[in-house]
């Protein structure tokens, strides 16, 4: 008779925690995401970025994004990602309720804090905190709403951004199909290369064929050749270009003007549609591996790494004559 008694006992402990887990789990499940308004990447014109530390404006212009202190050329393709990132934020889960803000980087200190509007309509205002252990989730409070929730994603890193960090880096860009010629002047000498038709030339069969050239050239039917007449690597050539006609630079020099520059060691003249200078001077340190440069394309002066314009130094030397021959 005890044992049967024990077996019941045990039982309802059983049923009782069992009831309790159920009835805890339920009450912790027991409320209701908020729904964010919709938000069209396309139709925001600003956007602000505020740390304890800084306040960065993003704003839509005619010609395309502006960011702000400075007014400089924002990086359209990161602006683009940031607004994506906003326009498809996904609350997950609700993780406090407690206000203790600071437990989720989301007190004055360390959040993240951002707007967005469509003119004068402001389309998100969230903070944005600390990532989880996962890094696939961002702890993020919502404008209006006391309580921390969980998006998916992480934020954090993606919105902890500069000046620096979103402007535009482009300092040159043309279309390598339609240059004409280059003037490369270095301090030892100058080069000048201009396309020319390819001859045709009889194949075997009796036909005129264009003559050799790469296939890898989009430029058909031509060769690039010296001023004076050597034929050059049209291969190595392209290349070069290619490498040119989208150059981004390591960093902005915002201290210095152009005028401050004087006695490039590198001119190079691209002339096809219009006319592209791109002027590189020596390291102004003895052990940088980093250069001033100039852009006929671009108003500020900038920092552009040795290794983006090997290629080109060692096209151009390649073209200088042997010793022997000078």
């Amino acid at each position: 008779m005890k044992k049967k008694l024990e077996y019941i006992l045990l039982a309802a402990v059983i049923l009782a925690a069992g009831a309790y887990l159920m009835f805890r789990q339920a009450d912790r499940t027991r409320y209701t995401l908020p729904k964010l308004p919709e938000m069209q990447p396309g139709a925001v014109t600003r956007m602000e970025i505020t740390r304890k530390d800084r306040r960065i404006f993003l704003e839509k212009s005619n010609d395309g994004w502006r960011v702000s202190p400075g007014g400089f050329s924002a990086d359209e393709k990161k602006v683009n990602d940031l607004l994506d990132a906003l326009a498809k934020l996904i609350l997950s889960a609700q993780v406090s309720e407690s206000k203790n803000y600071a437990r989720y980087d989301l007190g004055e200190e360390k959040r993240i804090h951002v707007k967005t509007f469509a003119g004068k309509t402001l389309k998100r205002d969230l903070a944005i905190g600390s990532t989880a252990s996962t890094f696939r989730h961002t702890h993020v409070k919502i404008a209006g709403d006391p309580h921390v929730y969980q998006a998916q994603g992480n934020l954090k890193s993606k919105f902890n951004v500069t000046v620096e960090g979103l402007r535009d880096k482009t300092v040159l860009s043309f279309d390598p199909a339609r240059v004409r010629e280059v003037l490369v002047t270095t301090e030892d000498t100058s080069v000048k290369i201009v396309k020319r038709t390819a001859p045709e030339t009889p194949s075997e069969s009796g036909e005129k064929t264009q003559g050799e050239k790469s296939p890898e050239s989009k430029n058909k039917g031509v060769v690039w050749e010296t001023e004076g007449g050597q034929t050059v690597d049209s291969t190595k050539f392209m290349g070069v270009l290619s490498a040119l006609s989208a150059l981004e630079c390591q960093s902005y020099i915002d201290d210095r003007k152009k005028e401050d520059f004087k006695d490039p060691s590198i001119e190079i003249v691209i002339r096809g549609e219009k006319e592209h200078v791109l002027k590189f001077f020596s390291p102004e340190k003895k052990d940088s591996r980093h250069r001033p440069g100039l852009s006929s394309d671009n108003p500020d002066p900038f920092l552009i790494a040795d290794h983006q314009i090997q290629d080109l130094q060692s096209f151009v030397k390649s073209l200088e004559p042997p010793e022997a021959a000078k």
